[in-house]
């Protein structure tokens, strides 16, 4: 009797053609780097907007021009959804990215309406550097640190490097002080902000690589 004959494995890519386990596998790995991709895009887009977010325009003592503040609006809205959207889209269980996710829709407006009641009087001016961390930018970066250790499944104990978004905002606090230029002052803040979203996400991938080697 012959041996049975074995149905061929392809790995092609034509329509039909039945995949090999490792081509399926490499399909999903890719599918899963794009979107953690799409959502870091959106999550560093975020930031940047609520970072740049000037509430001027709202807070004018005579007539407010309709559609400056409008403006201002929809940057802090738009801001705040590409950060949560970016955090809901990783390829992470709902677990993970729905809490920071809703974290991000929830303390930026937040932080926008705390600005508002200081300004207008409602809140005590001071403590000064109390208000200078409970900015939109500040929180939206320490929610775009922790969120992305989160949905990356970083150890809950790494989870305190999200305070490093603190740092921006109290060198922006001294330099104000200081009487620095105010253009001097946003652009510092912004490079301050890139170079401690970049090194969490960099420690805590180290950190994870050494707790990998620990316990094999």
């Amino acid at each position: 009797m012959s041996d049975p004959v074995q149905p061929p494995v392809f790995s092609g890519d034509a329509p039909g053609e039945p995949r090999a386990p490792g081509a399926r596998a490499d399909s999903r790995e890719r599918r899963r780097g794009a979107r953690y991709g799409a959502s870091l895009v959106a999550v560093v887009l975020g930031v940047y907007l609520v970072l740049q977010w000037r509430p001027g325009p709202l807070l004018s003592v005579g007539a407010i021009d309709p559609l400056l503040a409008a403006q201002v609006v929809i940057q802090l809205a738009l801001g705040a959804l590409l950060l949560a959207g970016g955090l809901a889209i990783a390829p992470a269980s709902p677990i993970r990215t729905a809490p920071t996710a809703l974290l991000a829709v929830v303390v930026i407006p937040l932080a926008a309406l705390i600005v508002h009641l200081r300004v207008t009087g409602a809140l005590p001016g001071r403590p000064i550097w109390l208000w200078t961390l409970l900015t939109p930018g500040t929180l939206a970066l320490g929610v775009a640190i922790l969120g992305w250790l989160v949905v990356r499944g970083r150890s809950p104990f790494l989870y305190v490097l999200a305070l490093g978004a603190a740092i921006p905002a109290l060198v922006r606090f001294g330099l104000l002080l200081a009487g620095v230029a105010t253009p001097v002052i946003w652009y510092s803040d912004l490079l301050l902000s890139l170079v401690v979203g970049v090194g969490a996400a960099w420690i805590a991938a180290g950190a994870a690589r050494l707790m990998r080697g620990s316990s094999m």
